[in-house]
C-alpha cells in the first residue's frame, strides 16, 4: 500500500495566509484581555483550525460574525476552515466510493464558497481577498476534479492580478491552478505556461520557498531533473532559514514539514524522517507528519517497529483513516505479527478501504 507524495498534486494552494495573519496579529493583542469579542473568537478559530478542529473553528468564526456580520477576517478564515473541513472529509472517504455530497466534502466546500462570496461583497476591490477566493477554488477544484471550479479559480486569480499586478501569491497560485487543470485533463501541455506564472511570482519575491518547491515538482514531472534538484536545494536553504528564525509553532511546523517533503522527493529518507520528527516534536498533534513519517520508516527504511509507533500516533489523531490502518497492517506483517496485522486490515476495510 504505497502512500507517495506527488509534488504537483499536493502543491501549496494556501500561498497568501501570511498576509491576513500579519494584519490580524495586531488585533489579537488588543483583544488579549477579552474573551467575547469578535477578535477573540477569530483568534480561537485560528487556533482550532491549526489543530484540524475545523467544525469547532467554523463555530468560533460564526460567534464572531454574530457580533460583527461585516467582519472580513471572520468570513475569510471561515471559508478557509470550511475548505479544509471538506478536504478532510473527502480524504477520509476517498476509498468508500460514496457520491453523497456531504460525505464527499462538497457540502463543506459549498459553504466555503458562500463564505468567501460574503468576503468579496465586503471588500470587492481587495486583491488579497480575490487571491484567497482563487486559492480556495483551486483547492476545491483539485480535490473534486471539477474543471468548472478550477476555471473559476483562474478568473479569480486574474481579478486579483488586475487589482494588484505585483501580487506574487496570485501569480504563484495561478500557476498551480493550471497544473491542477492539466492533471484533471490528464494533459501536461499547460505546464510550461504554469512555470511562467511561477517564475513571475519568483521575480516579485525570490524568497518564496513554496514557489521554488512547486516549480521543482513541475520540472521533475517534465523530466528536467537537474533543474528540479537545484531548485529543491534552494528551497531547502530557505526552509532552513525559516526554521532558525520562526517564532510561531505553526510556521515552524510548516517549515519542518516542507523540508521533510523535499527530502522525501529527493530520496533522502533518513533526513526526511528526522525533519518530520522535528515537526512532531514541535506539534505532537500533527497527524500528517506522523503518517508520512510512518510510511517512510516502513516502506523505505524498513524500520518496522518505529513505523508502527508512528502509525499509532497518527491514528490517535485520526482513527478513521483507512489508509493509515492499512499501512500499519503492512508494517505489522513485516514484523511477523500477523494476527495484529489482520486486525489492522479488518479495521481498514471496516472504514471502507477497497484497495
Amino acid at each position: 500500500m504505497n502512500a507517495k507524495r506527488v509534488n504537483t498534486k499536493k502543491m501549496k494552494a494556501w500561498t497568501g495566509i501570511a498576509m491576513v495573519l500579519a494584519v490580524f496579529s495586531a488585533l489579537c493583542l488588543a483583544a488579549a484581555a477579552e474573551d467575547n469579542t469578535p477578535v477573540a473568537w477569530i483568534k480561537r478559530g485560528i487556533e482550532l483550525s491549526s489543530n484540524e478542529s475545523y467544525e469547532e473553528a467554523t463555530q468560533a468564526f460564526d460567534r464572531a460574525l454574530e457580533q460583527d456580520p461585516q467582519n472580513l477576517n471572520a468570513w475569510l478564515f471561515k471559508s478557509m476552515a470550511l475548505t479544509s473541513l471538506g478536504t478532510k472529509i473527502a480524504l477520509e472517504n476517498k476509498n468508500l466510493g460514496i457520491k453523497d455530497r456531504e460525505a464527499s466534502g462538497m457540502t463543506a466546500f459549498d459553504k466555503a464558497i458562500e463564505a468567501h462570496e460574503r468576503a468579496i461583497e465586503i471588500a470587492p476591490e481587495n486583491a488579497t481577498v480575490w487571491t484567497y477566493k482563487a486559492n480556495n477554488l483551486a483547492k476545491i477544484g483539485s480535490f473534486t476534479d471539477n474543471l468548472s471550479i478550477l476555471n473559476e479559480s483562474l478568473q479569480a486569480f486574474d481579478k486579483a492580478l488586475e487589482l494588484n499586478p505585483e501580487d506574487a501569491d496570485a501569480w504563484h497560485g495561478k500557476g498551480i491552478a493550471l497544473v491542477y487543470i492539466s492533471q484533471t485533463r490528464e494533459d501536461t501541455s499547460r505546464y510550461e505556461e504554469a512555470l511562467r506564472y511561477i517564475d513571475r511570482a519568483l521575480e516579485i519575491d525570490p524568497q518564496t520557498a513554496g514557489a521554488l518547491e512547486n516549480k521543482a515538482g513541475i520540472l521533475s514531472e517534465l523530466g528536467r531533473q537537474n533543474e528540479s534538484d537545484k531548485l529543491y536545494s534552494e528551497a531547502l536553504e530557505l526552509y532552513n532559514t525559516s526554521i532558525e528564525t520562526e517564532k510561531s509553532t505553526e510556521d515552524l511546523v510548516e517549515a519542518w514539514l516542507s523540508k521533510g517533503f523535499i527530502l522525501q522527493a529527493q530520496g533522502k529518507y533518513e533526513d526526511a524522517v528526522k525533519a518530520l520528527g522535528n515537526a512532531t516534536d514541535a506539534d505532537p498533534m500533527n497527524g500528517l507528519a506522523w503518517k508520512v513519517k510512518g510510511v517512510l520508516l516502513w516502506r523505505e527504511l524498513k524500520e518496522y517497529d518505529d513505523a508502527v509507533n508512528a502509525f499509532d500516533k497518527a491514528l490517535q489523531i485520526n482513527p478513521k483513516d483507512p489508509l493509515t490502518w492499512m499501512n500499519k497492517g503492512d508494517a505489522l506483517k513485516a514484523l511477523g505479527r500477523q494476527a495484529e496485522a489482520d486486525e489492522a486490515y479488518a479495521k481498514a476495510r471496516e472504514l471502507g478501504y477497497q484497495g
